[in-house]
């Protein structure tokens, strides 16, 4: 008797060949992009952004890259610069906090 649990298909893990061609046709991409002109494009996707902002999400997540590594200057640090105008705003804020906190 043979043991069928362990049996794979005969493609199994073989997956698409390099080089491969997508299965969505260019023609078809070319008409999703071609749609989106027409209702307003950056407009509407903007627009999709504010009203549907989970599937305005999922279509960031398959258009983006899935390794992004990101660095500041120089490959330093990734820093934040502060509007003067912030910034008095920002130091009373923090005053105001830290004075809560010796209340209590």
């Amino acid at each position: 008797m043979t043991d069928n649990s362990k049996r794979k298909p005969p493609a199994a893990g073989k997956g698409r060949p390099k080089g491969a061609k997508n299965k969505l046709p260019r023609s078809l991409k070319e008409t999703i992009l071609a749609s989106l002109d027409d209702v307003g494009g950056r407009a509407y996707l903007a627009q999709q952004a504010r009203d549907n902002p989970n599937a305005y999400l999922s279509l960031l997540a398959k258009v983006l890259p899935s390794d992004i590594q990101v660095s500041g200057y120089e490959g330093g640090p990734i820093g934040y610069a502060v509007i003067p105008e912030q910034a008095k705003s920002m130091e009373e804020w923090v005053r105001s906090v830290a004075s809560q906190q010796r209340a209590n």
